[in-house]
């Protein structure tokens, strides 16, 4: 189906049939309809270029801002300009020219210059929010992406209308655990030569919830929904900061 919950393959083989929205016909003789994959370009410079780089040498996008990607845009990376008029915002998405499927994200100042695996998350970070409202920009027009709360409010709300396997809380949170959380610990670890456990990269991935959209619960091992406690979030990012102080990841960017 074509509404972002991370499946690729829409199966309407009739050739002569228009595809869903943001699918395309699969140049292989099934005929299949296909995920139309998000343009990305690199107007990065410097170190964060070289961060970048690495970052799609591995393919990292594809697993990552693809799980939310929904049909064909362009997504800019830019450390040129200002947020919002407010030289002190480290990092904004601009929808300056949606209608054409066109966002540019602004990542700047003081995180430009943190530790380069801790840069290379805050880019997965800022292209998962930036598919996250696009999704949301084809059901409610005019929202501030820089709103995050609110643009994720209406991400879980409309998924739920659109997706019948996100309707319930337990599948939205296995949900935003499986495309989200995970995804970005995998490719941290990757990045970081998988030095240690799964577990312990899981950090850089509840960091982006919590600090942007204050989501707080998980799906335990028993299928309950739980509230992270304060406890259980600072030992994911006192873990996190430690692998960023250890790592040699992109020791090569300068």
């Amino acid at each position: 189906s074509g509404n972002g919950g991370g499946t690729s393959t829409s199966y309407n083989t009739h050739k002569e049939t228009k595809c869903t929205d943001g699918y395309t016909r699969n140049a292989d003789s099934d005929g299949k309809c296909v995920k139309m994959p998000p343009q990305i370009f690199n107007e990065l410079t410097g170190k964060a270029k070289c961060v970048y780089d690495k970052l799609q040498s591995l393919n990292l996008f594809k697993s990552t801002i693809g799980e939310f990607a929904t049909g064909n845009y362009n997504l800019t990376f830019t450390n040129s300009g200002t947020c919002n008029d407010n030289p002190s915002e480290e990092a904004c998405t601009e929808p300056e020219n949606l209608s054409n499927g066109n966002i540019t994200i602004r990542i700047l100042g003081s995180a430009t210059n943190s530790n380069k695996l801790d840069y290379a998350a805050t880019i997965l970070h800022e292209g998962v929010h930036a598919s996250i409202y696009r999704y949301v920009n084809q059901y409610k027009k005019g929202l501030d992406p820089n709103n995050r709360a609110g643009v994720f409010y209406y991400y879980k709300y409309y998924q739920a209308q659109n997706s019948n396997d996100f309707g319930t809380a337990i599948a939205q949170h296995q949900y935003m655990q499986d495309a989200y959380v995970i995804p970005i610990a995998k490719a941290i670890s990757q990045l970081d030569g998988n030095r240690y456990p799964l577990e312990d990269y899981l950090g850089f991935g509840w960091e982006g919830l919590k600090e942007d959209y204050n989501y707080d619960q998980y799906i335990d091992a028993n299928g309950i929904i739980q509230t992270m406690t304060p406890t259980q979030y600072n030992q994911h990012i006192n873990r996190k900061n430690e692998i960023v102080g250890s790592s040699s990841f992109a020791h090569d960017c300068n």
